[in-house]
This record gives C-alpha cells, sequence and structure tokens, in this order.
C-alpha cells in the first residue's frame, strides 16, 4: 500500500515520497500506521531498484485485504477521519501559579455539536467502579473548539480514567511522586507546565521537577551542570505533600545522566528553531501567521515528511535559514522542538455570545473557579485565591474562566466599608508590622478611628506597615 498515516505529524505520507528523503529509519518502526486498521507499518523497499516502495504490515496485509475483513467500504477516510479527532484529547499539567495538577482536554467542533446532541458528559475517576469525581456535560458553555479546557484535580489516584460519551482513556502513573522524579515542560506566556510523555530530557531547556521526596530534588540540583531557576517549593494539594523547582540542564555529563538514568530518564542535546520573519503571535501554544511565507532559522535540517509535514521548504538560504509555505496547519516535530503554524483565515472560529456578568460590589473575596485580576488606579496584578479586595469607585476586577472574559465586578461608592472594618481586615490578613514613629502622623487631624489606632500604636510602639500605607495615602 502506498499510503499510510503519521502518528508523529498526523498526515497522511506517500511511500514515494518519503523514500525520496532518505530520512526513514529504524527508529521509526512504529511511527507508521495502516490507513484501515490502525496496526503499525513500515516502509519496504525504500531503496530497492526492482520495488516501488510501499508500506508493509508485519503480518504481510495489503490495504485491500484489510478494508475486507473490517466488511467496510471506505474504511480508509473513516479511520483518517477518527484518527485526526482523536489527537491530544487528553493531557496532563502543573499549574505553576496556582501549585495544583490539572487535566486539559481538546474537543474539535464537530466533536462537540455530536456529543452535546447526546447530551454527554466528561468524566475523570480513579476506579472503574467507582463514581466519578469530575463531572463535566459537553456543551459549548463548557468547551471551545480546538482549545484547551483546564480541569484541577481534586483527588489523588496512582491511576485515573477519562470517560468522554464511551470513549475511554486509562492514564497511569501520573502524580506517583514516591521516590521519582516528575518532569513538567514549562511553556512559553503560560504558567501551566506540560508533564513529559517521553523519557527524553534536552539541555537547555526549562523543566519543572516534582517529587515528593526532598532528598531527590537536593540530589539533582547538587550536579554543576544543572541550573536551578527557582527555589525549592513546599506545596500541598490533594492532601500531599510535593515539592517542584525549576530548573535548566546546561549540558550532559556522565554522573548525571547515571543519576536519571535510575529514574528512567536520559538528556540528549536539545535542537533550536527560531522564526526571523514575519512577526508572529501566539494563541493556545501555537504560531498565527498572517502570512504566506515564513522564514526559519534552525539547527537541524528541514525535510518534507520526516520532521516536517511542509510540502513546499526553499533549504539552506543562509547558515541554517529556510523558507516555508504556510499551507493550512504546519508541524515541525525534532527532539525537543515541537512548533505549530496554522494560518490566521483557518483559525478563525465564529464568536461565541457568552454574557458577561457586570456586578458592583465595595468589597471581593477571590474564589478558584476562575482567574481574577485587579485594575486599579496603581496599574493590574493577579489576584490570589482567598484574597479580599476592597474596592473604591474607579476599581475594577475582572475574572476569566479558560481564557474567556466572564465578569467585571466594579467598584460600589454607595456601600464603601468603613475605615474600622478595613483596619480590622488588615490587622487580620497583612499582620506585618513596623517600628512606631510620632513624628510621621504629626502634620495632619485624622479621624477618630485613625486618631484611636494611632494611639494604640504609640502605646505598643509598632504599626502594621499596610495601614500605615493606607493612612498615608489618605484611603482611611
Amino acid at each position: 500500500m502506498d499510503k499510510a498515516y503519521d502518528s508523529i505529524l498526523y498526515c497522511v505520507v506517500d511511500a514515494r515520497s518519503l523514500a525520496k528523503t532518505m530520512f526513514y529509519k529504524e527508529s521509526n518502526y512504529f511511527r507508521f500506521k495502516c490507513l484501515c486498521c490502525g496496526e503499525e507499518v513500515f516502509l519496504a523497499a525504500a531503496n530497492s531498484t526492482l520495488q516501488t516502495p510501499h508500506f508493509r504490515h508485519r503480518k504481510g496485509n495489503n490495504d485491500k485485504s484489510c478494508e475486507a475483513y473490517l466488511g467496510q467500504v471506505g474504511a480508509i477516510e473513516k479511520y483518517l477521519s477518527v484518527r485526526n479527532r482523536s489527537q491530544n484529547h487528553v493531557s496532563f499539567f502543573f499549574n505553576t501559579d496556582r501549585k495544583i495538577f490539572e487535566f486539559g482536554f481538546i474537543l474539535q467542533r464537530e466533536e462537540i455539536e455530536e456529543l452535546k446532541a447526546k447530551q454527554a458528559l466528561l468524566e475523570v475517576k480513579k476506579k472503574y467502579f467507582e463514581n466519578a469525581f469530575l463531572s463535566v456535560p459537553i456543551t459549548n458553555a463548557s468547551f471551545v473548539a480546538n482549545v484547551p479546557q483546564y480541569f484541577s484535580i481534586a483527588e489523588y489516584s496512582a491511576n485515573y480514567i477519562v470517560n468522554i460519551a464511551g470513549k475511554v482513556y486509562v492514564l497511569n502513573h501520573l502524580i506517583e511522586a514516591k521516590n521519582k522524579l516528575l518532569f513538567f515542560k514549562s511553556r512559553l506566556y503560560d504558567e501551566r507546565a506540560k508533564k513529559l510523555s517521553s523519557n527524553l530530557l534536552y539541555t537547555d531547556t526549562r523543566y519543572v521537577v516534582i517529587s515528593e521526596e526532598k532528598s531527590l530534588i537536593n540530589k539533582l540540583i547538587s550536579f554543576e551542570n544543572v541550573e536551578c531557576l527557582t527555589e525549592i517549593n513546599k506545596f500541598i494539594t490533594m492532601r500531599k505533600n510535593f515539592f517542584s523547582v525549576e530548573i535548566i540542564f546546561s549540558r550532559a555529563h556522565f554522573d548525571l545522566n547515571l543519576f536519571l538514568h535510575n529514574h528512567q530518564f536520559h538528556i540528549e542535546t536539545s535542537e533550536t528553531l527560531n522564526i526571523l520573519w514575519p512577526p508572529l503571535f501566539m494563541k493556545n501554544s501555537d504560531y498565527i501567521c498572517e502570512s504566506d511565507k515564513v522564514f526559519i532559522h534552525s539547527s537541524f535540517p528541514l525535510v518534507s515528511h520526516g520532521n516536517t509535514n511542509a510540502t513546499y521548504i526553499t533549504g539552506d538560504i543562509c547558515s541554517g535559514i529556510s523558507q516555508l509555505k504556510v499551507e493550512n496547519k504546519i508541524i515541525i516535530k525534532e527532539k525537543n522542538v515541537d512548533v505549530v503554524l496554522i494560518k490566521s483565515e483557518i483559525q478563525q472560529q465564529d464568536i461565541i455570545d457568552d454574557e458577561v456578568k457586570l456586578l458592583r460590589h465595595s468589597n471581593w473575596e477571590v474564589t478558584g473557579d476562575m482567574d481574577y485580576f485587579l485594575l486599579d488606579r496603581e496599574g493590574y496584578r493577579k489576584l490570589i485565591i482567598g484574597e479580599k479586595v476592597y474596592l473604591t469607585e474607579g476599581d475594577q476586577i475582572v475574572g476569566y474562566k479558560n481564557n474567556h472574559l466572564k465578569c467585571i465586578i466594579s467598584g460600589d461608592s454607595n456601600s464603601l466599608p468603613t475605615a474600622e472594618k478595613i483596619i480590622a481586615d488588615i490587622l487580620k490578613y497583612h499582620p506585618q508590622s513596623e517600628i512606631y514613629n510620632p513624628s510621621d502622623f504629626s502634620e495632619k487631624v485624622y479621624s477618630n478611628v485613625v486618631s484611636n489606632y494611632l494611639e494604640a500604636c504609640n502605646k505598643n510602639g509598632r504599626i502594621n506597615v499596610i495601614v500605615k500605607k493606607y493612612i498615608k495615602e489618605g484611603l482611611l
């Protein structure tokens, strides 16, 4: 059979074209799948002068016998559609801001419509016979086509079972970190790090390393070629203690590789790829291109049907610079490089009319249902869960869920908190204090509430630093 499915580049490849690239090697034995039955196939007669290059099953079946065996005319087209729709449904992440583990789910537009019509649910459970601890209806309110939707994991388990309308994914040993190191690859412009699906690590790449054993983290960062980007952090989630650190391997050496080999990992030298022109923006970790051509500098040659699905490549323009013609979706994969280029017109989607809630409050306590940001006269900042914020006129809090604006909370000038209430809450949630100096407050006349507080500070010799800031700025 002359065509097969490439499980790395997510496309159909032609045996003759693949043979011409001379890129095929034995390590790609399990890369290609039969377009009929899904079994692994391999490229045969790549260098033969007697036979045309073609794909073979290990059992010797050809495409017609597979289709006849399945009893379905058109099985090739159906299989291809299923393969394209089943890529990357489920991923596993560590949220470095919130210090929690998350599932990421991606569904395509036709899948959402089909599952919504069936009133299907996405369910996550720890064991087959247990009730789901996460159950989400598949609707346009819960999912946006081709955009990852993230859900925090509240229950610890060695294995997780994900059920999407009868399609079951069994995820083994995701968070098991007892006497183990878990590696998550940091992403650009995103607080989420994605768990590695292979045992290969690369130099000059940012990783978040997590373990239940601090001693393992300490051992890892003791090697001279391991650069720490953060201190070791302890966090608690799912009622278990974990330790994390963000690192970069500057280079590999024998002792480090031996240590990592004991944890089933291996380091290789990384490759690099930079997009030179035109300037691109990112959306959901993909590069969005408005031009038909891009210029790329890479440390490796771009090979059509080998490490990219691009068919129009002008290589060796100058010192590793290549020109690509961007058609539909271009994928480039080589070692640690995983780049997706998308033409802007195919990325456009119908705007979902999602009503944004408009609220007015004098104070707001941040919950974990959304990502909240405060916009006030000092600028903007992200709020943390449990933080209580007082809003004055002109202040706003905006809430985002899955990168979509869901609510806007404006300050209510008619129900502002009293100075006494503000001071009480500051003392409760921000107890930091410094030495009290009476001369700092000798030039103004203050309200009774502030005067009484300053008198108490004068007696005990200390003042709360936040209350002092509020008094100085005339907020009390």
